[in-house]
């Protein structure tokens, strides 16, 4: 009976692990390169490889990345993370973004926001290619933004994808091979874990 006594007084005076929170950055800067993947349409098949690093953009003035070779004016960028099983409170943060000329921001194929160098507001938009531009409502422009999204990043694999859409018309008009384009992110999730 006295083991039992002692025991509870050990387990007593026992605190419980410390919860530890994770931070897991998403930029497009040099340093995460190869933890991006760039995707486009090449002769009807979509090519991916690793992505080119743009320098600062003159759109959003923030570090960002583009395609190797041309492309039509439709691509996408994608950044793949796994998080833990026991992961809780995640949260994806994004806190700034540019794009030449316009891009949609979606955490496992759910919208989270949208840019566009001309502004917020109506426009246009080429979600998958082969595909057409369909009425949009883009959310933001290039530079710093607040968006926070805690309902679609999970526990398990996750999947940041950016498709960006060259036009050189900003929200208006169709893609384009004409000019450059590029995308850049600052991003990260946090997460604690037990």
């Amino acid at each position: 009976m006295w083991k039992f006594g002692i025991l509870a007084v050990l387990l007593a005076g026992m605190s419980p692990a410390q919860a530890k929170t994770v931070k897991i950055i998403l930029n497009t800067t040099m340093h995460n390169l190869s933890h991006w993947t760039v995707h486009q349409l090449s002769d009807g098949t979509i090519v991916s490889g690793t992505p080119v690093y743009a320098g600062i953009l003159q759109w959003g003035g923030l570090p960002g990345i583009t395609v190797a070779v041309d492309n039509d004016g439709f691509w996408y960028a994608t950044n793949r993370f796994t998080l833990p099983a026991k992961a809780t409170n995640v949260v994806l943060t994004i806190k700034h973004v540019g794009a030449y000329d316009r891009a949609v921001v979606k955490m496992n194929d759910v919208t989270v926001m949208s840019m566009a160098t001309d502004g917020p507001g109506s426009g246009y938009m080429q979600l998958k290619d082969p595909g057409k531009n369909k009425l949009y409502t883009f959310t933001n422009e290039d530079g710093p933004v607040s968006v926070t999204d805690s309902v679609d990043v999970k526990p398990g694999k996750n999947t940041l994808k950016i498709i960006v859409n060259n036009t050189e018309a900003g929200k208006g008009g169709g893609i384009t091979t004409f000019g450059p384009t590029n995308v850049g992110i600052t991003a990260y999730v946090t997460y604690t874990v037990p």
